[in-house]
Formats: structure tokens, sequence, C-alpha cells
């Protein structure tokens, strides 16, 4: 982690700004591993909030119901009884948001009755949950000032 904090300080070099990376590692089905990671500058700040379609998937996925059914399938439920009952939805509710997500691309259905996240899904799942989590703490965590 030190490593990626300084490669963010290198980057932004002696000038005023922010450097945000978001990194994931996921270890899927059947052994797959898959990498993600995103990273942010407040210079792109303008681009992303004047796009229409990245807010529309923000409003789509900032909904609690939502998170707790993408967790429930990244979690491994077996099929859309248990999902159902881990995400803690009705049926009307779970393929309601099923249909929401799946639409979005980020879950995708695997047999007649099994769904699983895909990539996009956990890794939206997840930063979401790692941004909330960071502003619930209210301090950031190893918010030390970095050596110039």
């Amino acid at each position: 982690m030190a490593e990626a904090l300084r490669s963010l300080q290198v980057r932004l070099g002696e000038r005023e700004g922010v450097q945000v990376l978001i990194v994931g590692f996921r270890h899927g089905p059947e052994g797959r591993a898959t990498t993600w990671y995103e990273l942010l500058s407040d210079e792109a700040i303008p681009k992303v909030l004047g796009d229409p379609r990245l807010l529309r998937t923000l409003e789509l996925v900032a909904h609690g119901e939502r998170l707790r059914l993408l967790w429930a399938l990244a979690s491994g439920a077996t099929g859309s009884a248990e999902a159902m009952d881990l995400s803690g939805l009705s049926q009307g509710q779970f393929y309601h948001h099923l249909r929401a997500l799946e639409a979005a691309g980020m879950v995708c259905k695997v047999t007649r009755d099994l769904y699983e996240p895909t990539v996009h899904g956990t890794s939206t799942l997840f930063t979401i949950l790692a941004a909330l989590s960071y502003i619930g703490h209210g301090e950031p965590s190893g918010g030390e000032e970095a050596a110039g």
C-alpha cells in the first residue's frame, strides 16, 4: 500500500491536487482471478460529474436493497431463494432489483435460477462499500501528512 501511495504522490508531483486509486482483486468461480483499478484525479471531476450515464449508475447502485442483493450474489448464493433470503428481500423486490442490476451489466444469469455478479458488479459493490466505510469513519485511516 505504501508503494501505491508513493506512486500517487509522484504522479501528482509538486502541484496542488488530489489523486485517488481504487484497486481490487477477485478470486471467482472456477479459480478465475480478476483485478481492476480506477485512478481518479481532481482534474477528471468535471468530466465525471458531467456524464449523465455515470450519475444514473450511481443512482442505480446507491440503493441499500440492491447493494444487499449484490452482496448476497457475491457471497455465493446458490439460487434465487437463497439470494432472496440472504438479502432480506421479498420475491417482488428481489426480481425488481435483479432486473435493474442485470440491465446495468452488474449481474448475469448463469442458469435458469442462478445469477452471479459480473466483475463490473463486484468491483462496483466493493468500491461503493469501501467509500461508505470510509465516509462512515469520519477520519481517514492512515491520514498522516505525506513526506515531501
